[in-house]
């Protein structure tokens, strides 16, 4: 069987692209989740810290 070599490359093109999408999906998701996550601490840092003043003024 004879395969040509311009299908030959435009199938590791077509891999090579496919692979690369994956990975910058997955960065993309890492990046979002350690995102939320730095916002969630952010927020209860913040909580806290507020709890804390309220609870000052009443001492």
């Amino acid at each position: 069987m004879f395969v040509p070599a311009e299908a030959i490359t435009i199938v590791s093109l077509f891999i090579r692209l496919m692979v690369f999408a994956i990975g910058l999906t997955n960065k993309f998701s890492f990046y979002i989740k350690n995102n939320t996550q730095a916002k969630t601490w952010r927020m209860q840092q913040k909580s806290k810290k507020s709890f804390w003043r309220k609870h000052e003024t009443n001492l």
